[in-house]
């Protein structure tokens, strides 16, 4: 039986009913009664609004409501934003951080199109939709800006400038040392505008209580407990009125974890009109309304000296953050966390700054501002190589840390105000191991024989750590039923990754039974008091922890009600296959199900243990855990087309503790997707009226089955020493890589035309761009 249990690749037990097509989403979820919900958006990118005219509308057969800003009352508000400076990281840093919060409905100006300004409810989807049209809203159109540059645009009037944010962080005199370097590499950089693209888009179903005083609310989000304040905060009414529960979630990747105008419209909706109000969104609406990601610029200068350490590190980053600043620290603090390693970099200074434009809110997307850095200074080092004619592997050795230094102290605080300590791993071994797997010695032959022949086939590195499990805490509940089942109840959501195959495992793991006897519910705020959700690559850390705990300590309840019912000690006792048995005497047993009767309160309990077989725990962080990941890939150039196709792919990836290799697998792999969509493929691009132009799937490219190359993965285990499982986080590390290692990959492959890789995307007309400035240049 322990071949069930932690580092097992048991198989998911999510599959068969999602693959039978019986999951249940949002879309499958209804009520009687149950009316429908349409966001009335502004098509402009800018403007005042001067009137919103609702009469035709609400005259209009089946059209019950039509809400504006200041029908809202306590609902009408700033959205609060899980990604604010927390105290102490504000009281060490003191950025500039200006107010500009999402309100739940426009009032007074649009910043953005597709910015909620109306809500309207019918009683049936498609009167809703036919009936916005006879919303009448008089705009009046205002200057745009287009991109951080349009400096002569103010987003909000009475600021001075654009800027959101505005912050210096770093160690040492860094400007001085890079200065005086022997070497110093200088370069810009762009990672472009791109968003998630989870199946299902958002949604949500609020239905009132029958006396009127609460709510149940059924939404694809990722944090239920957030969304519950919020919505508690909005309506004025007490957490315990409030039920927030997630049915199957087809993908989130960070969009579904931010709050959203609409979060606050249908509960209001739904407690107002005292009758189930759903709203669900549609692609289209997806593209133009919920977050975007990645787009940031940077200007960078790295000193090194003769032999190629590295002396240190500045660098100015500029994130375009949309037209409100709803997560001050993650996009540009987190990024700067992670430039820190796994390289050695005794100096860095870094001016951030967040710059607001007529465009949807950034927000953090699968990576959350890991690739933007990552791509920077994967790519300094591969210019340093070609500097100090180096092997770009060779540059790496030189700078990594030594897995005996772990734990290594960064001097710098982290995004939550905690001292950045790298907890463990071994990257020097992990680069090595994926370097033979790809045979990279042999690739280099390889290369100078396809020279000969007129083929372009190169070869690049990616080297990234990933921070994950982020605290303060998260909590689980292990219950046993009378009839032997086991729930766990988890607060974070399972968005597809897994969890609750994987958490099965780690409750199976303590009480010695089958995964598949362990049933685990999670985003439900009736299973558990509290949770953060699921962000950060938390899931595995937090939870996982938090329910090894609850069934140390729902074993141990059973212990003793079992060592009273069979007057033994509880030290002779053990627990295998769903019995509590005495050591040495088989026969001796009671089963965890007797042991849930026994717990009745009306059986006969052992003094001092209270009803029923259920424990609560909660795992408190110390501080993030830091996995690791090397990426090499190997490509093959059409120098006429600009084109290029995927040869190898290797990746080993070091996330502590493997719980279950399979889902692991999956995670990396799909990570890989979304970056090699993100690199190759996917666009949001604007017009300088703010409009979007990639707002459909015709436009917008994501990566198909054929752009998928066969990824080979490896794993090196580095157990965490800050929690008893030892995992770290696994859920993004596969997306922060690909663009570094693809722009690596590419210039290698061109490198007797000269070619510089700075930007994202990589796309053919780019590549044949630079092909003939290269040439141009020469």
């Amino acid at each position: 039986m322990s071949d069930l249990f932690i580092g097992s690749a048991v198989l998911r037990g999510e599959d068969p009913r999602l693959l039978t097509g019986k999951g249940r989403y949002i879309s499958d979820v209804a009520a009687p009664g149950m009316l429908h919900a349409v966001v009335i958006r502004s098509v402009y990118a800018h403007a005042k609004i001067k009137s919103v005219a609702a009469s035709k509308a609400l005259a209009h057969p089946g059209v019950v409501a039509v809400y504006t800003a200041g029908d809202l009352g306590s609902a009408q508000m700033n959205l609060p934003s899980f990604g604010q400076f927390p105290k102490q990281l504000m009281n060490e840093l003191r950025p500039l951080v200006r107010e500009a919060a999402v309100t739940t409905l426009a009032s007074g100006k649009v910043r953005y199109v597709g910015e909620p300004v109306a809500l309207l409810v019918a009683e049936d989807p498609y009167v809703a939709a036919d009936a916005v049209e006879l919303v009448d809203i008089d705009y009046e159109p205002l200057p745009v800006a287009a991109d951080v540059n349009a400096t002569k645009v103010r987003v909000f009037d009475d600021w001075p400038d654009n800027v959101a944010l505005d912050m210096v962080v770093g160690k040492g005199d860094a400007e001085a040392i890079v200065n005086s370097s022997p070497h110093v590499i200088a370069e810009k950089f762009y990672s472009h505008r791109y968003t998630g693209v989870p199946l299902e888009g958002r949604g949500c179903l609020a239905i009132p209580d029958a006396g009127g005083q609460g709510l149940t609310i059924w939404t694809a989000h990722q944090m239920p407990h957030f969304n519950r304040s919020l919505v508690c905060e909005a309506l004025r009414l007490p957490s315990f009125a409030v039920r927030v529960a997630q049915p199957d979630i087809g993908g989130a990747f960070g969009q579904k974890a931010g709050l959203y105008p609409e979060d606050v419209l249908i509960p209001f909706a739904a407690h107002k009109l005292q009758r189930p109000v759903k709203w669900l969104e549609d692609k289209n609406e997806h593209f133009m309304a919920s977050s975007h990601s990645r787009e940031q610029m940077f200007e960078a200068r790295l000193g090194l000296t003769e032999d190629g350490a590295i002396t240190g590190l500045t660098y100015s980053a500029i994130v375009d953050a949309g037209a409100y600043l709803t997560f001050p620290v993650v996009l540009p603090y987190l990024g700067f966390c992670h430039l820190l390693g796994p390289y050695r970099i005794p100096v860095i200074r870094a001016h951030i700054q967040s710059i607001l434009t007529n465009k949807v809110t950034s927000a953090p997307y699968r990576g959350a501002g890991r690739p933007e850095a990552v791509f920077m200074l994967n790519r300094l080092m591969d210019l340093a190589a070609e500097e100090l004619n180096l092997d770009p592997a060779e540059i790496r050795r030189r700078n990594f840390i030594q897995p005996e230094e772990m734990p290594y102290s960064l001097d710098l605080p982290y995004r939550d105000g905690s001292p950045m300590v790298l907890d463990s791993g071994d990257y020097p071994k992990a680069l090595e191991m994926t370097l033979d797997a790809i045979g990279y010695e042999r690739f280099r032959e390889e290369q100078r024989e396809a020279l000969k022949q007129g083929r372009y086939i190169g070869i690049g590195i990616a080297c990234n750590v990933e921070s994950g499990g982020i605290g303060p805490v998260e909590s689980a509940r292990v219950e046993i039923a009378t009839d032997g089942t086991i729930g766990v109840f988890v607060g974070i959501t399972d968005t597809g990754q897994g969890s609750k195959t994987s958490l099965a495992q780690v409750c199976a793991a303590i009480l010695k039974v089958e995964p598949g006897k362990v049933r685990v519910s999670t985003g439900d705020t009736a299973g558990v008091q509290f949770s953060r959700g699921t962000y950060h690559s938390r899931a595995a850390v937090t939870a996982g922890n938090a329910v090894n705990m609850a069934a140390i300590a729902v074993r141990e309840k059973a212990f003793k009600i079992a060592a009273h019912h069979l007057e033994a000690s509880v030290e002779d006792l053990e627990i295998h296959g769903g019995d509590v048995r005495v050591v040495g005497v088989p026969g001796m047993k009671v089963s965890l199900a007797e042991c849930a009767k026994l717990a009745l309160p009306e059986a006969s309990r052992p003094p001092g243990v209270t009803p029923g077989l259920n424990e609560t725990s909660y795992f408190e962080a110390p501080q993030v855990v830091w996995g690791n990941a090397s990426h090499v890939a190997t490509v093959e150039v059409d120098k006429d087309t600009g084109a290029f196709k995927v040869l190898r792919y290797v990746v080993l990836h070091d996330c502590g503790t493997v719980l279950n290799p399979i889902i692991l697998e999956g995670q990396v792999h799909g990570g890989i997707a979304a970056g090699i969509g993100g690199t190759r493929l996917e666009q949001l691009k604007y017009n300088e009226e703010g409009q979007l132009l990639t707002g459909t799937l015709a436009d917008y490219m994501l990566p198909r089955a054929s752009d998928m190359p066969s990824i080979e993965l490896l794993h090196l285990e580095t157990p965490s020493p800050l929690n008893p499982l030892g995992v770290k986080g696994g859920g993004e590390g596969g997306t922060i890589a690909p663009p570094a290692v693809f722009a690596a990959a590419v210039e290698d492959a061109l490198r007797p035309f000269g070619v510089r890789i700075t930007e994202t995307p990589i796309t053919a007309p780019k590549i044949l761009a630079a092909i003939r400035n290269a040439k141009v240049k020469a």
